[in-house]
């Protein structure tokens, strides 16, 4: 499972904007809550079982609220307003950080997930709305990439694959 994050937003173009967003995920918090302990973190789209393919160098990011703050601030956000929420001036307009998550509607565990970062968001100045969609209008969104944030998942087979078909700018057709 994965939280995707449309990077073609300007809102999210500054790699520390999005180091921050991965820094105020607590991945073992809900892996332990939610998952009930039986998944594991990993960095990626292929298993680590898969040890001829998986980078064992690459680590994940830690949960640090802080750090996040930190980047936060070093990408331009701010609460200029004083209203809680960061805020930034881009193309000239003011906007405040508000994200969209959306999940599929009627599956609990991507509802909770999105709740979760709704919470950890709010703790750095970031308002998250939990959006949910109808199947085929989330499957839809995601292939137009109009969506903001979204969680996703899929069942891999324990064979090789080739991921490009999944993860290459090249098999982007929009």
């Amino acid at each position: 499972t994965y939280l995707g994050i449309n990077t073609r937003l300007p809102k999210f173009s500054d790699v520390k904007t999005r180091q921050a967003l991965a820094h105020i995920i607590d991945i073992d918090r809900i892996i332990e809550t939610l998952e009930y302990g039986l998944s594991t973190k990993i960095i990626g789209p292929i298993h680590p079982s898969k040890t001829e393919d998986y980078n064992f160098e690459i680590k994940p990011y830690t949960y640090d609220i802080e750090n996040a703050k930190h980047l936060l601030a070093g990408a331009g956000w701010k609460d200029s307003n004083g209203n809680g929420i960061l805020d930034k001036e881009i193309n000239g307009e003011l906007v405040e950080f508000n994200i969209n998550y959306s999940y599929n509607s009627g599956n609990e565990i991507r509802k909770s997930v999105g709740l979760i970062l709704q919470e950890e968001a709010r703790k750095v100045g970031i308002n998250v709305s939990v959006i949910p969609e109808e199947w085929s209008i989330y499957l839809e969104n995601l292939k137009n990439h109009e969506f903001e944030v979204f969680y996703g998942a899929w069942i891999a087979a324990p064979v090789p694959y080739d991921p490009k078909q999944i993860w290459h700018t090249e098999s982007y057709n929009g």
